[in-house]
């Protein structure tokens, strides 16, 4: 899901749980029972007019799931060399959280990149507006800090309008920004101009903000992850370890 590459050899016996082990043994991955292997490819033509589907365990890769990907190719693009290589793909993605064992650092980071996708690409329904921005503001807290030395740290960390505006369309959704592409110019300029200063507020908001409010019931418009960080930050501070756990559950128990 972070965008890295594995090859593997296969045979006529290779299933897709054997494809799912290598790959746990591969990248260190304590867990492998909690992991899928999610087909994709990038035209609707799986059963049910799909572009996505999970592999069955037992599913036998060679003779199944890529022999579809040749008839569809020659149908799709003719010449086989054609066929652009982002046309058909395999992708672990988590599945479950049972938690038998310990996460790892990869395994970690691999959820991220998921929920994050998921954000992305409208896999995930938020309570509104406000909190997709919220969790916006988390993965870039996240992304800050986990660049910033031990020093840096220790200091406050604040967001000024219009330091976002060219990453933006890395933690919004993907459908926002297509939405603009046939709009004015200046109207574009403005909406991410809008965005921005909505990431900048969330961002400060769940970093800096008085926690009495929330922690009180005052605040009874707080979003769910207003709440959890809020939560958070009554015990410890704020750390990017936190803020990526966070990130991943809100998502992933939406």
């Amino acid at each position: 899901m972070d965008g890295t590459f594995t090859t593997m050899p296969m045979d006529e016996g290779t299933k897709t749980r054997d494809v799912i082990r290598f790959l746990c043994k591969k990248h260190g991955l304590n867990n492998e029972s909690e992991w899928g292997l999610i087909e994709q490819w990038d035209h609707p033509g799986l059963p049910g007019n799909t572009s996505e589907r999970k592999l069955p365990n037992d599913e036998l890769l060679l003779d199944q799931t890529t022999l579809a990907w040749e008839q569809a190719a020659r149908k799709r693009f003719g010449l086989v060399a054609a066929v652009p290589q982002t046309a058909f793909q395999l992708v672990l993605r988590k599945q479950s959280s049972l938690l038998p064992q310990a996460r790892t650092k990869k395994e970690q980071h691999l959820e991220f990149c998921q929920a994050l996708a998921d954000l992305r690409e409208a896999r995930f329904t938020a309570q509104s507006k406000v909190e997709i921005f919220e969790l916006a503001a988390l993965a870039i807290f996240k992304d800050l800090h986990e660049g910033m030395s031990d020093a840096e740290n220790e200091e406050d960390l604040v967001l000024e309008e219009g330091q976002l505006t060219q990453q933006l369309s890395h933690y919004l959704p993907n459908h926002w920004f297509k939405a603009l592409e046939n709009r004015r110019d200046n109207i574009q300029k403005q909406q991410l101009q809008d965005w921005d200063a909505a990431v900048v507020k969330a961002f400060n908001d769940l970093t800096r903000a008085e926690l009495d409010e929330i922690h009180h019931g005052a605040d009874r418009n707080a979003t769910q992850v207003r709440k959890i960080v809020a939560a958070f930050r009554m015990e410890t501070e704020l750390n990017a370890v936190a803020a990526t756990r966070m990130f991943i559950e809100r998502v992933r128990l939406a």
